[in-house]
């Protein structure tokens, strides 16, 4: 029987990648981005060319493009957040971060708290460091934090009280999603919470995914040119594939995978840092749970007294680890086809991805 995953032929994907294209094409001012869409020709295929969806094409590649045109580069939530706060001379965030640096002498620990908690920007070596390794995205509130936070809740709620749980969640995500600036992750999570209600239970989680993805893209077309936006749609567009071809809970089904969202952060981390580092699979599969522990830690004990000297502990044990791996040096530089790799890496993977899903599963449906 097929998953409930996959149930219906529609192909928001599709649409959602081709809007991404055309705001990438602007804001870098790069129009090679667009070959990346060769793959929207599988589902051309698979529909024989209706003229309604050419037309439709059209319209929506019109339409992207005006606002694309209209909208500034930099206008999002979190422009219209620091707008407001200034008006009113006050922000709580700003107040919880001086709390917290007052509280923390230790330079590691209150690092990682700005870093993992706050997703705030840190200038030093050490942020160089990650992205060397390919794992600057392990320390950044991503869905899988907030959704982890939305699964707690509803353990303890929904069973006697589905509403109020569902309420307390959104409730929590807006008071995190502002802390976090209102960055991107956060605004999925919160739209996909809000499609998890019986009025939303017939569409696929294929097509919320999508849906989202051009919702963050109604808020402000440059959203869908963010790398954490492309790479956490691209990892969860990945994450359902393999859930849907490995139905148990495997070691197997987590390699692959940890691969899989390793193999998208290759094209972010090339672009990033013009080099290849040939061990950073094994760098993100081995401080993967790790990093996620000493997050936890940090979230729920950051404001207890006297917990200092603990979180000292395992914040340098954290930093010290990542140093100490940075010195095995494995990569090679690649800053003369950076531009290249880019394309043709990021043009196979999602072609053959979307022929996967288009061939091999909702043939199947």
């Amino acid at each position: 029987m097929i998953n409930n995953l996959f149930k219906t032929k529609n192909y928001y994907i599709s649409f959602l990648i081709l809007a991404t294209s055309i705001a990438c094409c602007f804001y870098y001012n790069n129009f090679w981005i667009l070959i990346v869409n060769i793959c929207q020709f599988y589902w051309l295929y698979s529909i024989k060319f209706n003229y309604k969806i050419i037309i439709l094409i059209i319209i929506f590649s019109a339409l992207c493009i005006i606002l694309c045109l209209l909208i500034h580069k930099d206008f999002n939530i979190h422009f219209l957040v620091i707008n407001i706060e200034k008006k009113y001379n006050y922000s709580l965030r700003t107040q919880i971060l001086i709390y917290l640096s007052k509280k923390y002498s230790n330079e590691n620990t209150l690092m990682l708290i700005k870093l993992m908690i706050f997703n705030e920007k840190i200038n030093s070596d050490f942020k160089q460091i990650l992205y060397d390794l390919n794992i600057a995205h392990l320390f950044i509130v991503s869905g899988l934090h907030l959704n982890l936070f939305i699964l707690i809740i509803n353990k303890i709620f929904s069973k006697r009280w589905p509403k109020t749980s569902f309420l307390i969640g959104i409730l929590f995500l807006l008071f995190y999603g502002y802390l976090l600036e209102f960055s991107i992750g956060f605004i999925r999570v919160f739209i996909m919470h809000i499609l998890s209600i019986k009025f939303f239970q017939k569409i696929s989680k294929m097509d919320k995914l999508a849906i989202s993805g051009m919702l963050i893209g109604c808020l402000s077309i440059y959203n869908l040119s963010i790398l954490s936006f492309i790479f956490a749609y691209l990892a969860l567009f990945c994450i359902y594939l393999i859930n849907f071809f490995i139905k148990n809970n495997s070691v197997l089904k987590n390699i692959y995978i940890n691969l899989y969202i390793l193999s998208i952060t290759f094209v972010i981390s090339i672009n990033l840092n013009q080099k290849i580092n040939f061990l950073s699979i094994v760098f993100g599969y081995v401080m993967n749970l790790p990093i996620l522990f000493v997050y936890q830690i940090l979230f729920w004990l950051m404001f207890i007294p006297h917990f200092e000297l603990i979180l000292d502990l395992f914040t340098n044990t954290l930093v010290k680890s990542i140093y100490f791996i940075s010195e095995i040096d494995a990569s090679i530089l690649i800053k003369a086809y950076v531009k290249i790799v880019t394309i043709f890496y990021t043009t196979i993977w999602i072609t053959t991805s979307l022929w996967i899903y288009y061939k091999k599963i909702l043939k199947k449906v």
